[in-house]
Parts: structure tokens; C-alpha cells; sequence
């Protein structure tokens, strides 16, 4: 299941003890969007259009289509798999 757009994820690191300092303040700005989401200028994440900007690996004969979180490379019209 994706996450929904939007949702945030914090990277933390463990200690030895696997355990978390519940009394650290919370702070968004380490707080890191999903793959495949950027922040935009409100802080929020929004899911990056890899098709538009050119981050994709779709060959000539594919068509991009971009996905919440990621994209798809789906065969031309009249090609298959």
C-alpha cells in the first residue's frame, strides 16, 4: 500500500539499546518526504512527475506514465510485451 500524498516519514538512527528519547523536540524540518516526493515551497511533499522531468528509464519505444510516488514505462500503441 503507497502512502498518500503528503504523508511524511522520519529517518531516525537506533542506539545500542534500540531505544528512542521520547523528550527530543519534534522538528519537521528532519522530517523527509516518501520516494518518488519532493517538499515544495510549503513544506509539504508532492509526488515528483518523473515523466516530465526527465527522471525516468522509459526507451524509445515506451511511454511514461507517472504514478503517485513513482512511474511506469507502458508499451507504444501497437507494441506489446
Amino acid at each position: 500500500r503507497r502512502p498518500e500524498p503528503g504523508t511524511f516519514t522520519e529517518v531516525t538512527s537506533t542506539t545500542e539499546s534500540n531505544t528512542v528519547d521520547k523528550d527530543i523536540d519534534f522538528n519537521p524540518n528532519e522530517l523527509h518526504c516518501l520516494y518518488g516526493y519532493e517538499r515544495n515551497e510549503r513544506g509539504e511533499c508532492v509526488d515528483v512527475n518523473e515523466c516530465l522531468e526527465n527522471r525516468h528509464i522509459c526507451s524509445a519505444l515506451e511511454v511514461c506514465k507517472n504514478r503517485a510516488g513513482g512511474y511506469e514505462c507502458d508499451c507504444m500503441a501497437g507494441f506489446t510485451r
